[in-house]
């Protein structure tokens, strides 16, 4: 479907934003090696010997994956304005660093400020370049967080992930996030 998805880039979805040319292939294309590339490591992942790659060892690092997120949401609630300029995006020609899409990709930031509720409020999305990928990861890794931090840890780590999990309610309820 990925592949048939190039045969649509330059139809206009109804009440969107018309147009795009040169910078819909531009995502296209950086989505399709996405596409790619999480298929050659979840094949690698998948064909390992439990010896060689625990499943609890992945459970793990997706767990600290979630405690990662949880901190860049609660930065990018309560810091929202920061925002850095990558070696990339120094490096990059002037006319690509400015396309919007080359820009949420090299130029790091912890938060979009967005106008929901009719004033103005941060949305975490650090460490990823969108406030719905934030979200969508949050619920993705919490699980594994649970099962690796509470339900297979220990008393003191245990304590830890309700306290992670206190404070990463914050920035759930607080951005108001789709993807999550």
């Amino acid at each position: 479907w990925v592949l048939l998805g190039v045969l649509v880039l330059w139809a206009d979805a109804p009440l969107a934003e018309p147009g795009g040319g040169f910078s819909r292939l531009l995502v296209y294309g950086w989505r399709l090696a996405w596409y790619i590339s999480f298929t050659v490591v979840l094949l690698y992942i998948g064909n390992q010997d439990e010896r060689d790659m625990p499943s609890g060892r992945i459970g793990k690092l997706l767990g600290f994956m979630f405690v990662v997120t949880a901190v860049g949401g609660l930065i990018g609630s309560f810091f929202p304005s920061i925002q850095l300029t990558s070696p990339m995006e120094m490096l990059l020609p002037r006319g690509l660093a400015e396309n919007a899409f080359v820009r949420d990709i090299v130029h790091p930031k912890v938060a979009d400020v967005e106008s929901i509720l009719g004033f103005e409020q941060s949305r975490p999305m650090a460490p990823f370049a969108y406030a719905n990928s934030w979200g969508a990861a949050y619920a993705f890794l919490l699980p594994y967080f649970l099962l690796t931090w509470v339900v297979r840890a220990g008393t003191r780590r245990r304590l830890i992930a309700f306290a992670i999990l206190a404070a990463s309610l914050w920035p759930v309820v607080y951005s108001l996030n789709r993807g999550l």
